[in-house]
């Protein structure tokens, strides 16, 4: 049965070993922290960063993925860092289940509400997994993030 439990710090081994390249961890959070995750690092984030929920994401009590709820900026709630650990896990279906959760997790506060989420326009399979998801572009074409040389799809779920 999914489910999903709040992020701690019971977790940080998960996340560190999840994460296992610059690569993925640029995909996974962007900018904001560079590779490789620390304990150190994890703890500040999870104290000092208040805008959002943290969950891990557990199938018959196996960990399995990552993901936020962000209340910050003017596209909220938003999903974030969401991540499938171990590759062994990826390409099952489990990101589906995991996205499904937290719209579940969010529709349980406000039933109408809007779910948004930002995804790199060159990631071409979390693209194709948000939109299978339900989720849709909600612009036109991506916008430019000129400090890393990126380009970033806006995009809903109603």
């Amino acid at each position: 049965m999914p489910m999903l439990v709040p992020f701690s710090k019971i977790h940080f081994d998960l996340i560190i070993d999840w994460v296992d390249s610059p690569g993925l961890m640029m995909l996974y959070s962007g900018p904001d922290f560079e590779y490789p995750w620390t304990k150190k690092v994890l703890s500040e984030y999870l104290e000092n960063v208040k805008d959002r929920e943290r969950f891990i994401y557990a199938e018959n009590d196996e960990p399995i993925g990552y993901g936020e709820i962000l209340y910050n900026g003017e596209y909220q709630p938003r999903l974030g860092r969401l991540l499938i650990g171990g590759s062994q896990n990826r390409g099952k279906g489990h990101g589906q289940v995991l996205i499904r959760e937290l719209i579940r997790y969010i529709r349980a506060k406000n039933t109408d509400q809007t779910v948004y989420l930002y995804v790199y326009s060159d990631n071409a399979r979390a693209l194709r997994a948000y939109e299978k998801a339900g989720f849709k572009k909600a612009i036109t074409s991506p916008f430019a993030l000129p400090d890393i040389n990126k380009r970033v799809w806006l995009m809903k779920y109603d």
